[in-house]
Parts: structure tokens; C-alpha cells; sequence
């Protein structure tokens, strides 16, 4: 990245850029770095990249392909790349891409590191080993970056990590594009449309989740629990499933609702690179995920103005906290869960308090402000 004035460099390296919260995190940074009179050179440590397309046209990317996953061979070709970009900085998306930034200047004290952490409990004994590897790695010049508070405490106990130089900056999302009026105006009309060509009335209540369907998105949670909604007959409202998943977990799923009798109610969209029309019509935002740090879908619908239920996961309580944003229930509990969205949709909407508050505390330009201050201490 160079600013302006100056000739400072700053590499930013990632796995891959796949569909996923942290892959949109990455791909806001750079982006908007980019507007503000940055030049971010773009290292993208895999080809299999479906999001490239969404990255600044000016940005200069650089694409390492690896042999098998853990190729450590691809860490000299990084440095070869740095070395030639005249780069001293280097930010990193989450723990192995970071270390195989790191491998090659490990006596090297000229370039700093800087860990962006998106991750909070590992999701195998493999992957916590592999992440108590890679970041003691972390050097004292080096910065590692949290995304809430809570995963600072985790990777404290869990990792008895605890780094010389550490920030908390929230995610942000752009306020301005994840707004009701612009979605109005940039978004056609048979696409608005969705619920009549779904078959749902318009007084009809709907809830949206989105999110791979996989069993850390817990899916399987929240058919159960439009179920037991359904059996109390107070609000029968309809699910709206944005995502895709593996053959075996999408047929899973569409199983549970045929054996549940829930077709009627449930709908799934697959991949969608356009979320916000759903949203806009949304009574409200649905999150059943056992693995959460801190959701960048739950801050889209805050954006919008769309009240959330999310599982007591992660930084969930801090992303909630105030309370207009929403209910928090408890993962894996269905009955918890059926609770939160019984007591949601009672409430009466106040979306322009959401929406405000969410302007306040998590813009995007909130959140680049963050990373600014960071990359120039």
C-alpha cells in the first residue's frame, strides 16, 4: 500500500479469496484503502478465487499458486515479491498465511508483520495445533488485530497468547450500499418481486439467515425451530435460506423440511452475490451458528435496519449489545432459539434506531479508520 507523500509499501497477503466473511473483510479493506489514495499490492496465496472479481480494478494482485495445501515452498516466492515491491509492512488474513508470510523473515527484523484474526475457537484438534504453531511466530515489533474482545480473551486462554502490540477494531460494512434507499434504486424490480415468485403473501412474516449451509452454520437449528414456532400458532412465518453448501448437506437439509412438513414455509435461494433485496423485506435476521466470531451477515442486517437473533456465541454479546439490535438465544438449543424469534417478532421494528446506531459504531469507514491508525503508528 503506498500513501500519497510517501513511499511506504504494505503487502496484504490471504489464502484465497473464497465466499466468506473473512475473504469480504479482506476485499472491503483493500478496496477502500485503495479510494482513499492507497495502492495495496494483493497477494492471494491459492487460485481457486470465485470473489477476485469484487477487488478495485487498479489494485495490483499477485497470484501464488501452491502444489498441496501446506507448501511451504510459496513462502520465498512471497518473499521474493516483497523484496522486489521494496515492502517493510506486510498484513496478514488469519494465522497460515501469516505464517508462510512470516517464515522466510524470521531473522529478519525490517519487515513488519501484522495478524488479522478472524477466528476465535479452532474447528479441529488439527487446526488448534497448527494455529498454536503459527502464531508463535509473532514477534515483538509485530501487531496482531482482533475483530472483538471476546476473541482477544480466547486466543489468550485457549493459545496462552498474549502479543506485545494488540488492537481491538470491530468489522464495518458499508453503510451506504446496505441501505433500504439505495437498494430501492440499484435494484431491479423482478428481483424485489422475491416473495410473490416464492409464493409468500405480503402479510406474511419472513425471517432471512444467510451463510454456507454446513453444520457450524447450524441450519438444522433453525428448521427444527420454525417448527416449534409453527406448533404454537402465534406467528407462522417463513425461513428464507441464503447460502450453498455440499450435495449431501443441501439434500439433508431439504429432507429435514420434507419430513418436518415444512416446504410450504422454508425456502432455500443457494449462492447469492445479492443479498440485500431479501433483506430489505425481512421481518427479521436469523443467525443459529455454533462458530461465530463476529458476523459481518448479522452487521449487513443491522445496516438495513433488520433486528437479529443470533446464538450466544463468539463476540455475539458485543454485537448486540445495544438493544434495539436484537435477541441473543443459545446455540444447539431449539426451543431457545424458537423463544428469540417468538419475542422478535413481537417487538414493535424501530429500524431507523438500527440503522442509526449501526452508522455510529460499525461503518465501514469506522472500521478503516481503525486499520489506518494501525498501519501508521
Amino acid at each position: 500500500m503506498v500513501l500519497k507523500g510517501s513511499n511506504e509499501n504494505v503487502a496484504f497477503v490471504i489464502h484465497s479469496l473464497k465466499i466468506g466473511g473473512s475473504e469480504k473483510f479482506f476485499i472491503n479493506v483493500v478496496n477502500h484503502l485503495q479510494k482513499e489514495g492507497y495502492n495495496p499490492l494483493v497477494i492471494l496465496l491459492g487460485d481457486n478465487n470465485p470473489l477476485i472479481n469484487e477487488l478495485d480494478k487498479n489494485l495490483k494482485i499477485q497470484v501464488i499458486n501452491r502444489k498441496f495445501k501446506y507448501d511451504l515452498s510459496i513462502a520465498f516466492r512471497i518473499r521474493d515479491i516483497v523484496k522486489a515491491n521494496q515492502i517493510f509492512k506486510i498484513f496478514c488474513v488469519e494465522p497460515f498465511s501469516f505464517f508462510l508470510s512470516k517464515l522466510p523473515f524470521v531473522f529478519d527484523n525490517s519487515v513488519q508483520f501484522y495478524l488479522s484474526l478472524h477466528n476465535s475457537l479452532p474447528i479441529s484438534w488439527k487446526k488448534y495445533i497448527l494455529d498454536m504453531l503459527f502464531v508463535r511466530f509473532i514477534g515483538k515489533q509485530d501487531t496482531v488485530i482482533y475483530i472483538c474482545k471476546y476473541q482477544q480473551e480466547c486466543f489468550k486462554k485457549l493459545y496462552f497468547f498474549k502479543p506485545s502490540q494488540s488492537y481491538v477494531v470491530y468489522n464495518g460494512v458499508n453503510t451506504d450500499f446496505f441501505s433500504p434507499k439505495n437498494t430501492l434504486q440499484s435494484i431491479n424490480s423482478e428481483k424485489l418481486n422475491w416473495k410473490n415468485q416464492m409464493g409468500i403473501r405480503d402479510e406474511e412474516l419472513v425471517l432471512v439467515m444467510i451463510g454456507r449451509l454446513s453444520k457450524e452454520k447450524g441450519q438444522i437449528y433453525a428448521i427444527n425451530a420454525l417448527k416449534v414456532l409453527h406448533l404454537k400458532r402465534k406467528f407462522l412465518p417463513h425461513l428464507i435460506i441464503v447460502g450453498e453448501g455440499t450435495p449431501d448437506m443441501e439434500k439433508r437439509l431439504r429432507q429435514l423440511v420434507i419430513q418436518l412438513g415444512m416446504h410450504r414455509y422454508i425456502h432455500f435461494t443457494g449462492s447469492q452475490f445479492e443479498i440485500r433485496h431479501f433483506l430489505l423485506q425481512a421481518d427479521a435476521f436469523v443467525m443459529t451458528s455454533l462458530s461465530e466470531t463476529f458476523s459481518i451477515a448479522a452487521l449487513e442486517a443491522l445496516s438495513m435496519g433488520i433486528p437479529c437473533s443470533v446464538t450466544r456465541i463468539g463476540g455475539a454479546p458485543e454485537l448486540l449489545a445495544d438493544e434495539h439490535f436484537g435477541i441473543l438465544c443459545e446455540p444447539a438449543n431449539i426451543q431457545s432459539i424458537a423463544s428469540s424469534w417468538e419475542q422478535l417478532l413481537q417487538r414493535k421494528k424501530n429500524d431507523q434506531a438500527i440503522r442509526a446506531t449501526t452508522i455510529s459504531k460499525f461503518s465501514i469507514n469506522q472500521m478503516i479508520s481503525g486499520y489506518k491508525k494501525i498501519l501508521s503508528s
